[in-house]
């Protein structure tokens, strides 16, 4: 499946559902050490620290994986300017008989925290990336809430790559970025 992902400051993969289809796939894969995020409220992906056994995730990472979940949900396209994000483990999720695809219960919240949605695109270990800029190796572009069009944001962020040598198109950008209004700047 084609998720949405990034690699944390730590080289930790976080991944995320586009849908409700993606949803329930990743949580189905996640495993008992992972981390899973969501919002407090509906139209957020499930996003997932990939951890290998016994591996602590760092705090950084948890904060980043956090901007990323509170980016691509709604609450970026409703102009929310702090969003809070809850943790839990795959052991505190369920799902009953008549819940909604892509929608589970949570048992227990591991941890909370509210964080400014805002993102970055540069470059991760030589490839194009758009997550918090804390987990690029080189920004080159800040991305926040704004009044641009998703379309125009990714044709002002392909010309600005373009002018770096950087080989990406169009469609590219749009699958990097959420959906909403945009305010772009460059380092």
């Amino acid at each position: 499946m084609n998720y949405r992902k990034f690699l944390t400051s730590s080289n930790l993969l976080v991944i995320a559902g586009k849908s409700a289809e993606q949803n329930n796939e990743i949580i189905k894969e996640a495993k008992n050490q992972d981390l899973i995020l969501h919002t407090t409220a509906r139209g957020s992906p499930f996003c997932i620290i990939k951890a290998k056994k016994q591996e602590k995730i760092d705090n950084q990472s948890i904060k980043e994986a956090a901007i990323f979940c509170a980016s691509f949900s709604k609450q970026w396209k409703q102009g929310k300017k702090l969003v809070e994000i809850h943790f839990f483990n795959k052991e505190n999720i369920y799902k009953e008989k008549g819940m909604a695809i892509g929608t589970y219960g949570v048992r227990k919240i591991e941890k909370k925290l509210k964080v400014k949605p805002m993102l970055a695109i540069g470059l991760k270990q030589g490839k194009i990336q758009c997550s918090p800029e804390k987990a690029l190796d080189r920004t080159y572009i800040k991305i926040n809430q704004g009044k641009q069009s998703k379309e125009k944001a990714a044709e002002k962020i392909y010309d600005i790559l373009k002018k770096q040598k950087i080989q990406v198109n169009k469609e590219e950008i749009m699958q990097l970025i959420p959906a909403g209004g945009f305010s772009i700047s460059t380092y």
